[in-house]
């Protein structure tokens, strides 16, 4: 089977001219997005090809240097690589490069736009990255109506797009698939009649509210989910767009991963379903959130990462050249978290560190073991297993 990179390697001369843009397509420019594209991609001025836009990235960032990455964008580079040798991408440029990440927001945000030849445009909201605070927005989803990140999201749309008639497609992967969701249904209804497509990769959904709004109704036709069989973060509260289940080669929340999911030709390979884990998260999932007040959502988010953020680690790395400093902050849970709690409290950092790090909550917790007996371990053993 193949993934993305195999989709360039085999189709990248075909031109969009003879093969239009496709979900694959979508996929590869959203993760092309988590790059840093700072001092080579202006937010104003001219856009830049993107055959020298990945030669300017690799003058700063060589290949020694990204192939020593532990974490999901280690073969983003390549992806660059390969993207901007192809004649598929061709007269491809990129424009209004924006990174934003403040703390005191919760917000880390950033987007890029790509020009198609044609004269359409595909707007790239950046999933989540390695900022632990770009993990706490994540969370703030559970109970926040409206984000900074989601309201600069809309303000991105309306400000680079709001004053010229491009078609445009907007799209994400994770966290960015949300975020084009909700730009694509608040901005403003001149831009939105131009929106032809919104591509969300297993981005999670919205609070009920939201759901029932005429803004978000309007704009659920253009939607096209995709998620992995086994998804955990695309099934993260409700959208009610038609869904579509890609087969991945990964294991467990790893399948979040967009360069496990399979690629035929110009399409995914899809299953019929996600897999009944998946179908049972998406059930326990709902049902917390039906039960659990807004109030204790948020404190339970606020406990949690205010104990990472009070070691002073910012990023997914500094947790692993940490890693004693996040036991630590692990063993506080004991004291600061109710039991009832505790159990969910780790699959928040169970997710987090797994796709951030690769590092798993057992892991950890053996590793803490091996120096400390944790306090009430056993009770909680069985519910570490899978990350929600």
């Amino acid at each position: 089977m193949a993934n993305i990179i195999d989709y360039l390697l085999w189709r990248g001369d075909v031109p969009l001219s003879l093969d239009p843009f496709n979900e694959v397509d979508a996929l590869i420019l959203t993760e092309l997005a988590y790059e840093d594209f700072s001092g080579i991609v202006p937010d104003s001025g001219d856009a830049v090809s993107i055959d020298r836009v990945a030669a300017q990235f690799r003058a700063l960032h060589p290949a020694q240097e990204t192939d020593a990455r532990k974490d999901f964008t280690r073969q983003i580079p390549r992806l660059l690589d390969l993207a901007g040798q192809a004649p598929r991408y061709a007269g491809m440029r990129m424009a209004h490069y924006h990174n934003d990440v403040d703390q005191a927001f919760d917000l880390q945000l950033a987007i890029v736009s790509f020009l198609l030849p044609g004269g359409a445009a595909f707007v790239a909201y950046r999933g989540t990255d390695s900022t632990i605070v770009g993990w706490k927005e994540d969370f703030v989803l559970s109970y926040s109506p409206e984000t900074e990140g989601q309201r600069r999201a809309v303000a991105y749309l309306n400000e680079r797009w709001g004053s010229c008639d491009a078609p445009l497609m907007i799209g994400g992967h994770s966290k960015g698939g949300n975020l084009a969701m909700f730009a694509a249904a608040k901005c403003k209804p001149e831009v939105r009649a131009r929106i032809q497509a919104v591509y969300n990769n297993d981005g999670p959904g919205f609070l009920d509210a939201f759901i029932a709004s005429e803004d978000y109704k309007r704009v659920v036709p253009l939607i096209q989910s995709t998620v992995p069989e086994g998804s955990v973060v695309g099934v993260l509260m409700r959208n009610e767009a038609r869904q579509r289940v890609v087969e991945s080669d990964a294991f467990g929340i790893m399948q979040h991963d967009g360069f496990s999911w399979q690629v035929l030709g110009n399409h995914f390979v899809t299953k019929p379903q996600r897999a009944a884990s998946s179908l049972r998260m998406e059930a326990a999932i709902l049902e917390w959130l039906k039960v659990q007040s807004v109030e204790n959502r948020r404190l339970l988010v606020q406990i949690v990462f205010g104990l990472l953020e009070a070691t002073g680690m910012q990023t997914t790395h500094d947790i692993m050249a940490n890693k004693a400093m996040l036991l630590s902050a692990m063993r506080k849970l004991q004291d600061n978290v109710p039991k009832e709690q505790r159990a969910l409290a780790l699959r928040m950092i169970g997710q987090f560190l797994s796709i951030g790090t690769g590092l798993t909550i057992n892991d950890l917790k053996q590793e803490l073991l091996a120096r400390v007996p944790m306090r009430d371990s056993r009770p909680d053993a069985d519910d570490t297993q899978t990350p929600a």
